[in-house]
């Protein structure tokens, strides 16, 4: 018995090393089974597809500068309000009125405080003006009494040395001669008094030098007050809330009678009061995935075209072109994504115009929308099936029927649609060649091991995106 298993277990790895060792490892492409297809001359077209939304040209939020409670209230969602225009059409764009008598009485007490500075400032330039004055009659009565001490010193000096020689002769008398020596010193102690005056005039000019610093000071508390007078009239007015631009009331926050906070003097950034949206254009801003992008971003330009759709018209398409690629993306679920700016053009423009701003039927800006881009478009370009394109190493080939026989042929590729490949070099319209469902890709270890593909049917046009996550 023992030697029957033996026997048994023998005869199966006997077997079992024929058939591996008999087993092809790696049979030639002219051994697997090759359908085969006609390359042929046609249109080649890459789209993107994304989702994205409906926004307006621009959107202003309304905010208020000063605090209070909301009087008047004149618009309500989707109405059309007109841009403000200083004099001409306050009441038309008038968007919101606070109760102005807080703000009125401040400007009442920076009025008095603006008339108490100027008032004094006034009586400044007054006592300025006098003190001037003062001085110039100073300094002119000073300098008339020195010019009047100085001749009555001069004469008495002069009187004295003529008495002094007529004494000298015995013409006057001693008493004549003291009289005169005295006359002389009086003389002169008064012009010293009146030198000594002239100085003192000097202290005068600093009294002159003070009141000029009191008009400086009062000019400064004059501007500070017509400063703080400018900022309560400004308060004031900021009661009332002007539209900047024309368009369109697209959502509203607040109701009369409510009291909102300042924009500028409160921490959480004061009370939206609304939103006006401009809808002089509207685009839809789509999310292109990353794998998308480069279709869009390598034609150099901007203006593809791009179809439009929407779930508000079932079955419409609306035209419009691209404006704008953000050149750097978002990140949401390790998702990579560029936001792509879309102008709608034409009827499309105007029908969604009309949707957003009929308030019978509004449309909320951020209603959903879903685009096709044509992202490059050639005419009369040789096509040759992807499914037939192969890869050694970098160089694409693909397999050839001559004779009966499969043989490779490099060529070289240009756009590809992921079901047809545009060839550049290499091929001819209306050579046979091998397409497969298993073959060498780009990416497949480099060319040394086969990677399955599937195929697509020919003439289908490939419809690059993702659907909205």
């Amino acid at each position: 018995m023992k030697w029957f298993v033996l026997i048994v277990v023998l005869a199966a790895v006997a077997v079992g090393a024929w058939w591996m060792l008999g087993k092809p490892k790696n049979p030639a492409p002219a051994e697997q089974a090759a359908a085969t297809a006609r390359v042929a001359r046609g249109e080649l077209v890459l789209e993107v597809q994304a989702n994205g939304s409906v926004e307006s040209n621009l959107d202003v939020d309304i905010k208020c500068k000063a605090s209070g409670e909301i009087t008047t209230l004149p618009y309500d969602v989707s109405d059309r309000v007109p841009k403000y225009v200083p004099g001409k059409n306050e009441d038309k764009a008038l968007l919101v009125a606070l109760d102005p008598i807080d703000e009125t009485r401040a400007v009442q007490r920076t009025q008095a405080m603006f008339d108490a500075a100027a008032a004094k400032l006034d009586l400044a330039k007054q006592t300025l003006l006098v003190a001037k004055q003062d001085l110039e009659v100073a300094r002119s009565k000073a300098a008339a009494d020195v010019a009047s001490a100085k001749a009555r010193a001069d004469l008495a000096k002069t009187s004295l040395e003529r008495t002094r020689e007529m004494f000298a002769r015995n013409v006057s008398t001693k008493n004549e001669l003291d009289t005169e020596v005295a006359n002389t010193a009086v003389a002169e102690a008064t012009l010293k008094v009146a030198m000594a005056q002239q100085e003192a005039v000097k202290s005068m000019e600093l009294a002159v030098q003070q009141r000029q610093a009191d008009v400086t000071l009062a000019e400064a508390n004059v501007s500070s007050a017509k400063v703080d007078l400018a900022d309560a009239q400004q308060r004031l007015a900021d009661t009332k809330i002007y539209s900047p631009i024309d368009g369109v009331v697209t959502s509203r926050a607040v109701q009369v009678g409510q009291i909102v906070a300042s924009g500028i003097q409160n921490v959480g950034g004061g009370t939206t009061l609304m939103t006006v949206s401009d809808l002089s254009h509207i685009f839809v801003v789509a999310s292109v995935d990353e794998s998308d992008i480069g279709r869009l971003i390598e034609t150099g330009h901007l203006g593809q075209d791009v179809s439009i759709t929407t779930d508000s018209y079932p079955g419409r398409r609306f035209r419009g072109k691209v404006v704008q690629i953000t050149p750097r993306g978002t990140v949401d679920s390790n998702v990579v994504t560029f936001p792509v700016k879309i102008e709608v053009l034409g009827d499309g423009k105007e029908a969604l115009t009309e949707a957003l701003m009929d308030g019978r039927r509004y449309l909320a800006l951020k209603m959903s929308a879903n685009v096709t881009i044509l992202a490059n478009r050639k005419e009369n370009v040789l096509l040759a099936p992807s499914a037939a394109i192969q890869y050694d190493r970098e160089r694409p080939f693909v397999e050839i029927k001559k004779d009966g026989k499969l043989a490779r042929q490099y060529v070289r590729l240009g756009l590809n649609d992921g079901t047809q490949s545009e060839v550049l070099a290499g091929l001819s319209e209306g050579d046979e060649i091998a397409t497969r469902t298993g073959v060498n890709t780009r990416w497949s270890n480099d060319g040394k091991a086969p990677t399955t593909r599937p195929t697509s049917p020919a003439g289908v046009t490939r419809r690059i995106g993702r659907a909205a996550r």
